[in-house]
């Protein structure tokens, strides 16, 4: 979707321990050195936000 300049959202499912962000369970990885959490950042991101790999 970038590369045609079109935005693109997703909606994520991890497994949540805690449901708050305390425990990291539900952590995917965002671009450079930063996380993000599915339970409380989300569940729905840019598609920008997150890394599919």
């Amino acid at each position: 979707s970038e590369a045609y300049k079109v935005p693109a959202y997703v909606s994520l499912e991890e497994r949540m321990a805690c449901g708050i962000g305390a425990c990291l369970g539900c952590a995917v990885k965002s671009p450079g050195k930063g996380y993000k959490k599915v339970c409380s950042d989300g569940p729905v991101f840019d598609s920008r936000e997150v890394v599919f790999s």
